[in-house]
């Protein structure tokens, strides 16, 4: 009995959603503003920036690389532990130049108020022994808004 009933979904504009292998759960939330994107996807490409340089310690500093990106992310969260923790790696780390060439975003949500979901992928150019590389990363972010200011909470990438 329970294998032939299908559940009934409606999204917040009342329109019947169907439930597939494409059906995203943050799917039924609806979209910004024009205005309220165009300041987060300014932030993104910022934090994504300076995350790069981090990543990759692009110009072989990796304290300052470290300060820098951490002005962008909640302090004391776990996004912020984990790359305390991955500085002692960074040492070995060194790339001769990494750029963030485009970004791409899939999904930008509102949680919340002051609470957003980004779901992108980011195509960054590394310039190496083997000359110049494009990698492509995909990660879905919590960026949070914090007295009036942005900040990254939490990072995955996929």
């Amino acid at each position: 009995l329970n294998a032939m009933y299908e559940p009934e979904v409606y999204s917040p504009q009342g329109q019947s959603v169907v439930i597939d292998e494409s059906f995203a759960p943050y799917s039924l939330i609806p979209e910004l503003e024009e205005g309220e994107r165009e300041e987060l996807e300014s932030f993104l490409a910022e934090f994504l920036d300076v995350y790069v340089i981090f990543a990759g310690c692009a110009n072989d500093n990796r304290q300052a690389n470290y300060w820098k990106v951490r002005q962008y992310v909640v302090p004391d969260s776990k996004l912020a532990e984990r790359m305390l923790e991955a500085l002692a790696g960074l040492q070995y780390a060194k790339s001769h130049g990494d750029e963030v060439a485009d970004i791409d975003i899939h999904h930008l949500y509102a949680l919340s108020e002051d609470a957003y979901l980004f779901d992108v992928t980011y195509y960054v150019d590394t310039i190496g022994q083997e000359g110049l590389v494009r990698t492509t990363s995909n990660a879905r972010m919590v960026i949070i808004r914090s007295a009036d200011k942005l900040l990254v909470e939490s990072m995955i990438g996929y």
